[in-house]
């Protein structure tokens, strides 16, 4: 028969210390740093042919405390293969570490270097998308039918003059179609981040989402058209303010009017009892929208001279699309109801664009 050995350590385990053999661990010794608690996470090690036996008691508090850690490590491996795949160093990618909800610090300051907390929170905030690369044009082409096929199937298309419109969306929707668009490397860090942050709030805040692809009220033998799914799109015309052909910057995709476009009657009524009877701006329609709401506008881009294919070479891109663009306008977080994402970024992740 083999033996059994039992290891009692008042005080704590040193992190050269080996036991051979080791299948049952109790862990009382608690910290509140991330990088202090994988340290002391190493109990077992590989146990082929026997891990279903390897047991671990500790307390409620300390379990938790490694659910927040193992949490925030798969979300930055996840950011570190995007970064791998682009070809990106950590000097040239912006990389962050979800902060713990509780009193869990990632490590001390001294070791934080040029990493900063921040909090992002889009409330009362309208991100929307103005720099493109030719390259994702029929990514996010084939990006879009798939979020029509969805709203068509799965939502309430709303009778409106000049746009489609689809009331009554899932957050889920909108935030897929987000994570799926394959937005510009100076635009990718704030498009994850919305998508997120939607879909981390509670149950009752953007719960509701009206979808708008923005259409022109008048159609003229000009107007370029395009069907999808028995929907037809118009392109609108942006003035590139920087274009060649592996870029596309335009000052404004989306139209601060469109912003209204979802307001019920009560919320139109408020508007105008603010600010009286005029063109409205974004923020000034996002500030009486109901917190329970949200907005995505989409825009089909073209260049003001009508061209069908703007913006780039068809004998480069054979079979291209127009660029699609979304402008997502965010109530204002009149009651501090919102749950910002707490995170710990380096100075890349900062210094990108996140406003």
């Amino acid at each position: 028969m083999g033996r059994t050995r039992y290891s009692y350590h008042r005080d704590k385990l040193s992190r050269g210390l080996t036991l051979e053999g080791l299948t049952v661990s109790y862990y009382l010794r608690a910290t509140n740093m991330y990088d202090t608690l994988m340290q002391m996470g190493r109990w077992f090690g590989y146990r082929d042919g026997f891990l279903d036996l390897c047991r671990l008691y500790s307390t409620r508090e300390i379990f938790v405390h490694f659910s927040q850690v193992a949490t925030a490590e798969k979300d930055l491996r996840e950011q570190l293969i995007v970064m791998a795949k682009r070809g990106g160093t950590p000097s040239e990618f912006g990389l962050y570490v979800l902060q713990s909800p509780g009193n869990l610090i990632v490590t001390s300051k001294r070791k934080q270097g040029a990493a900063q907390n921040i909090s992002i929170n889009f409330g009362g905030c309208g991100p929307e998308t103005t720099m493109f690369s030719p390259s994702q044009r029929d990514h996010n082409w084939k990006t879009l039918t798939t979020l029509i096929s969805r709203l068509d199937n799965e939502t309430t298309k709303k009778k409106v003059p000049k746009n489609l419109q689809w009331t009554g969306v899932s957050r889920d929707i909108v935030a897929e179609f987000l994570e799926k668009y394959s937005a510009h490397t100076q635009q990718a860090l704030r498009t994850a981040a919305t998508a997120k942050f939607i879909r981390k709030q509670d149950e009752k805040i953007l719960k509701h989402w009206d979808v708008v692809c923005v259409r022109y009220a008048k159609k003229t033998k000009d107007t370029i058209t395009m069907v999808v799914n028995k929907n037809e799109l118009h392109a609108v015309h942006r003035t590139a303010t920087d274009y060649n052909e592996q870029r596309l910057y335009v000052k404004r995709s989306g139209d601060p009017k469109d912003e209204t476009l979802d307001l019920n009657p009560s919320e139109i009524s408020d508007l105008i009892k603010r600010y009286g009877k005029k063109a409205y701006t974004g923020a000034e329609a996002r500030s009486v929208r109901d917190p329970s709401k949200g907005l995505l506008l989409i825009y089909i881009l073209s260049d003001p001279n009508g061209k069908k294919f703007p913006y780039g070479p068809l004998d480069k891109y054979p079979g291209d699309h127009h660029y699609v663009s979304f402008l997502v306008s965010f109530p204002e977080d009149k009651t501090n109801s919102f749950k910002a994402e707490e995170i710990l970024a380096n100075d890349v992740y900062i210094e990108s664009d996140l406003n």
